[in-house]
């Protein structure tokens, strides 16, 4: 029995062999070529992640007030800013003194 035993060789590919291409260690899972690694001091998303746009609330609120609806009471197409003004217009007429106060601030903005 003695006669048959040699020396074992490692095997040419595995844990025990040595890299191919003079790499100084094994690629593998989570082990890629060091030529294919990040550069150091290079980030993976250069640009970064991008900046949300602000929202406009300004804008966004006059666009609100554009939209056109129907009106309750005769059934005619107008914006929703003509029916606010109508609504106070409304409470003026019944002598609502903080709706007069509304109106006459209006009016002094719009320049009447």
């Amino acid at each position: 029995m003695d006669d048959d035993i040699t020396e074992r060789q490692p095997p040419e590919s595995g844990p025990g062999s040595k890299p191919p291409h003079g790499l100084d260690y094994e690629v593998g899972h989570k082990r890629p070529p060091k030529r294919t690694r990040w550069q150091k001091g290079r980030s993976g998303n250069p640009s970064g992640r991008p900046k949300e746009e602000p929202i406009n609330l300004l804008a966004s609120f006059k666009g609100m007030l554009d939209e056109m609806m129907t009106g309750a009471a005769d059934g005619r197409v107008m914006t929703k800013r003509e029916l606010m003004v109508r609504a106070l217009f409304q409470q003026v007429m019944k002598c609502n003194q903080r709706a007069f106060g509304r109106f006459l601030k209006l009016a002094k903005q719009a320049g009447c």
